[in-house]
């Protein structure tokens, strides 16, 4: 029942759970108005387990592990590369890690999904309109001649994939995850959201 100006504020919730809660009814709201044209495109992490004679039950006990991540919204856990993400143009994301402090990458930077660049079936970076504009300065000059080449906005940044490894387990095998460090960010925690400005 907000007004107009209100429904695209950030909203401050308690949990995790809470924060999928709000992406989900805002997805909803999405598919209600624009019907057809708004697509979603749902992106899976790309994991390796490494170690040496890494036996099948230890690989059964990982994947175990790295779903339950994932059910429970730990992105901690795998340092910040989510399992899957739903890229929606209009939808709001959080940076995970901290990608370049110096460029304002850093996580907690909070930007719209602009475009998707796509080539050969294969997402290589998704764009965000962050809300402070000096966001992004350096990445959006590194692919300059790509953004000109799509005629996209000079005040868009591109966010690429991190390949990044962690433990899962309490023995020496780890995980080795690519994904775009983000997550879906129509909420935020009250802890996540001290310190920081928000429009």
């Amino acid at each position: 029942n907000l007004p107009e100006s209100g429904r695209n504020a950030v909203r401050l919730v308690r949990t995790q759970k809470d924060i999928a809660v709000v992406n989900n009814n805002f997805i909803e709201r999405k598919r209600r108005t624009e019907g057809d044209n708004f697509k979603l495109l749902t992106h899976t992490s790309v994991d390796k387990i490494i170690g040496l004679n890494v036996s099948e039950s230890t690989k059964n006990q990982v994947k175990f592990s790295l779903q339950e991540f994932a059910d429970k919204f730990e992105h901690r856990k795998t340092k910040g590369l989510p399992m899957t993400l739903r890229f929606g143009i209009g939808m709001r994301y959080m940076v995970t890690t901290n990608l370049d402090v110096t460029d304002g990458l850093f996580n907690g930077a909070v930007g719209e999904l602009k475009f998707l660049e796509i080539v050969n079936q294969r997402l290589e970076a998704v764009y965000l309109q962050f809300d402070d504009p000096s966001v992004g300065g350096k990445a959006r000059e590194e692919r300059k001649a790509i953004m000109k080449r799509n005629k996209l906005s000079d005040t868009w940044t591109p966010v690429v994939k991190q390949k990044l490894t962690f433990r899962v387990t309490r023995n020496k095998t780890q995980v080795c995850r690519e994904q775009f460090p983000l997550v879906e960010a129509e909420a935020t925690t009250f802890h996540k959201s001290q310190g920081r400005s928000m429009n």
